[in-house]
């Protein structure tokens, strides 16, 4: 049930795999919790034990240099601590879905387990070949990080070189509004620009450490094996300032139909409305609330469509299945603005799942091939069931 990451202290693996090998030392194969992913000053065993950058000194002993004071009792940056947690498990969730996203760690429910993958990476050193090599797997089928080599390829200059700031990756902002009461109320769809930069931030964290990026100052590493060690100062800095970064990425990658394992699913069709609440939005928060089902369908829709083309080895034709849908009001439309405008501008969620796409004349031709199954995981049969008799009335060869 992969999400979108959007926070950058997940950008570093080792951090990620120093909080995998924590946990699998503390719970195996047994399930655990938010909780149970946090330092917690009671357990014998604590995630800063198997952080090779933690520091120590004679006051505040082993220590997170990430963390603005050595002192404070959050102690792990990655996702702060049992005792004091100023982010109220926002940090935890996120190295969760991180863990999740590189199909180290699984959901089961409200909980989650280590996977066979994620065994694997907690039993070898960060620093090995099979460590680089494993990690550079476990990108590629991540849905979002996939859809990012595809943008950061489209946006690659003729010297190899990508700006950093043309790699946009989200929820689009479709600026549709409800009618209630006469009154308009804007939905919020979209990703926020802070929740894009941080997003940007942490997928070129991954490219740079797997081998497909190089901030523009390094020249080619020639080891590729050891790749993620010779760029480990630049990624372990406190804040990176890369704005130009050279691309490694095979520029056949999307030739050769990769399958893509964990694509963004179901659940995840839509942005966490939490964030309105906070900010004192909530007549906007309701509005986007009773729109959410029909939005995360009709982005579930693009994306299942494209998924079942990709798997026939045809096209699909985009004008007519959009036609399709408008005939089913009550599921795919979240608002009263032209249904076909919108879905144009929706077209950019196949990219972000992970299924980029080739068009001409509103035909479709996808360029990865995805697990339907993980797409899935949440979605009402009802939809998928009628969506199945939907698709194979536009797929074309």
């Amino acid at each position: 049930m992969v999400a979108i990451i959007n926070r950058t202290p997940t950008g570093r693996l080792i951090s990620l795999h120093s909080e995998l090998r924590y946990l699998y030392q503390r719970f195996r194969n047994t399930s655990f919790d938010l909780k149970g992913m946090k330092y917690d000053s009671t357990a014998k065993l604590n995630p800063l034990m198997f952080f090779p950058l933690a520091k120590k000194n004679k006051i505040a002993g082993i220590y997170d240099p990430y963390l603005q004071n050595p002192l404070s009792p959050a102690k792990f940056h990655l996702t702060q601590s049992v005792q004091y947690d100023s982010q109220k498990s926002k940090s935890t969730s996120e190295c969760l879905n991180a863990l999740e996203a590189l199909g180290w760690v699984e959901r089961v429910g409200n909980l989650a387990r280590i996977t066979e993958c994620g065994v694997k990476i907690a039993s070898i050193q960060f620093e090995s070949e099979e460590f680089f090599k494993m990690a550079r797997e476990s990108v590629l089928n991540y849905g979002i990080f996939v859809g990012f080599l595809y943008k950061c390829l489209k946006n690659k200059l003729d010297n190899g070189i990508v700006n950093k700031n043309k790699i946009n990756l989200g929820y689009t902002d479709t600026r549709e509004n409800l009618i209630e009461k006469n009154k308009r109320i804007p939905l919020s769809t979209g990703s926020q620009k802070d929740t894009i930069i941080r997003t940007r931030s942490t997928l070129f964290a991954w490219a740079i450490t797997t081998g497909f990026a190089l901030p523009s100052k390094f020249k080619e590493l020639p080891n590729l094996q050891k790749w993620h060690i010779e760029v480990a100062e630049e990624i372990n800095k406190k804040h990176w300032g890369w704005s130009k970064l050279k691309l490694f990425i095979p520029t056949d990658l999307f030739e050769h139909k990769i399958i893509v394992q964990r694509p963004l699913s179901y659940r995840w069709m839509t942005k966490s409305t939490k964030s309105l609440r906070e900010r004192g939005q909530d007549h906007i928060r309701s509005a986007s609330l009773q729109a959410e089902e029909s939005v995360k369908n009709r982005r579930f829709a693009i994306v299942y469509s494209l998924g079942l083309a990709a798997k026939l080895r045809m096209k699909l034709d985009y004008s007519k299945f959009v036609d399709l849908l408008s005939e089913h009001p009550q599921i795919f439309l979240a608002s009263n603005d032209n249904f076909k405008s919108v879905m144009n501008m929706e077209k950019d969620i196949g990219i972000v799942a992970g299924i980029p796409f080739y068009e001409e004349n509103e035909i479709m031709q996808p360029l990865t091939e995805i697990n339907l199954d993980h797409l899935k995981i949440g979605a009402p049969p009802s939809l998928v069931s009628l969506l199945d008799v939907l698709v194979s009335e536009v797929l074309v060869k």
